[in-house]
């Protein structure tokens, strides 16, 4: 007998898939079944390669192979590192995928070395604890049948010798800021990642720092970060 394409017990339970279920249970059907877009957006690669440089730049301030910020040579280098890596795990990108994939290293090589440029405090005063952390957490559903809840935390982080801080960060094309305040109490994302702290590594973190960074567009603006509580009060920082 063919094995099903999803099982419960057997690949558990992710953010996204809770995500398309709150969204479409229909949606959330056609994926679990196996179904999958025709093409990958624009906004989802850049994120990727975007996630992916931070990664790999604060993993080497966090070994102590990194003690400033980096160069524009030393983020190229990093850049070309993840853009070999997408191309490993996507040979069979379509062409619209190719250009997107451009689109998003030109992002990378021309944006992120002003973002670390703009937070270069972060080398001084933050301590990670984690970065790209995977859990996976068992978890009971009403049927009886055991299934886990994983995932992959961006990071966690103290300053001195201060409470653990989530760490998340966003590539967005548009940033409002006071919706971002109002709504982030409900992320599910967040709440999640919270939720696996207190439960897993059994840590209460003092709030969420939301860490947006912004596709370039026709309006200008600077790197915005959120700090909010886990009550979801919120202010920029």
């Amino acid at each position: 007998m063919k094995a099903p394409f999803y099982d419960p017990e057997r690949d558990g339970i992710t953010q996204t898939l809770l995500s398309n279920w709150l969204e479409c249970r229909q949606k959330a059907r056609y994926i679990l079944e196996g179904w999958t877009p025709k093409r990958v957006s624009l906004s989802m690669i850049n994120g990727t390669i975007g996630h992916a440089v931070l990664q790999y730049v604060y993993e080497a301030h966090r070994a102590a192979e990194l003690s400033a910020v980096p160069s524009i040579q030393e983020i190229k280098k990093v850049v070309a590192k993840v853009e070999k890596i997408w191309k490993d795990e996507n040979p069979k990108a379509s062409k619209d995928a190719f250009q997107d994939l451009e689109m998003s290293l030109m992002f990378a090589e021309v944006v992120l070395p002003i973002y670390f440029d703009y937070w270069k405090e972060d080398y001084k005063k933050i301590q990670w604890e984690s970065l790209e952390g995977s859990f996976k957490i068992p978890y009971v559903l009403n049927d009886g049948r055991t299934t886990f809840i994983r995932g992959k935390m961006d990071g966690v982080f103290k300053r001195g010798a201060g409470a653990s801080w989530l760490f998340e960060s966003k590539f967005k094309s548009l940033i409002v800021e006071a919706d971002i305040v109002d709504c982030l109490a409900l992320d599910i994302q967040v709440m999640l990642y919270l939720w696996a702290l207190e439960t897993q590594r059994k840590i209460s973190p003092a709030g969420v720092y939301y860490n947006i960074v912004r596709r370039p567009g026709l309006k200008l603006g600077t790197p915005r970060r959120l700090r909010s509580s886990p009550s979801g009060s919120g202010r920029t920082s």
